[in-house]
């Protein structure tokens, strides 16, 4: 079995794990300057941040870029599997249709 290594951001802060949530960390954005708490789910072994793209589309450069993690690796077998993922769908598909032509 491969252990999964990610990569610490610079300026991370190693955070306790709670019940739910483990290998936490808090993080600065480089952007808008905000703290955001990345971690992995222990039920799921799924990651999550608590920033707005990660909310919306469950996906954002905190994860991706600021810890070196694949989407396969960021959502497990690569599927959205919770209730929000109709959403973030729902919302792709209405950006694309106003797009001018």
């Amino acid at each position: 079995m491969n252990a999964l290594v990610i990569r610490k951001p610079a300026g991370a802060v190693a955070l306790e794990d709670n019940d739910q949530w483990e290998m936490r960390f808090e993080i600065r954005s480089a952007h808008s300057g905000r703290i955001y708490i990345i971690s992995r789910n222990k039920k799921s072994q799924k990651w999550g941040c608590s920033c707005m793209g990660w909310k919306r589309w469950r996906t954002c450069t905190h994860l991706t870029d600021g810890c070196g993690l694949s989407l396969s690796e960021i959502h497990g077998n690569g599927a959205i599997s919770d209730d929000n993922s109709h959403k973030a769908n729902r919302t792709l598909r209405l950006r694309q249709s106003k797009r001018p032509n």
